[in-house]
């Protein structure tokens, strides 16, 4: 906490987030007038894991057939999966 002539400033530092500090963080305050609360979402956002379990399962002379798993955990929609070939 700070004190400065206008009140008090308090913070909260979350150092090296992760994943599991997800959620919403609620702060009250009360004084000899009432109370008041606000509710702030802490989302956080990272890069996808790799894909699970990517297997061909058919191939002939032209064409393969590749399947795979999406990650179970992620923190965001994927928005496609790039295939190469080299």
């Amino acid at each position: 906490e700070e004190a400065n002539g206008k009140g008090v400033k308090a913070t909260l530092l979350i150092s090296s987030v992760e994943r599991g500090d997800q959620g919403n963080y609620a702060c009250s305050v009360e004084n000899d007038y009432g109370t008041g609360k606000d509710v702030s979402m802490l989302m956080v956002q990272e890069p996808p894991e790799s894909p699970l379990d990517v297997r061909v399962v058919s191939k002939n002379s032209r064409s393969a057939r590749v399947m795979w798993g999406s990650p179970s955990s992620v923190s965001a929609p994927i928005k496609q999966f790039v295939m190469m070939y080299w």
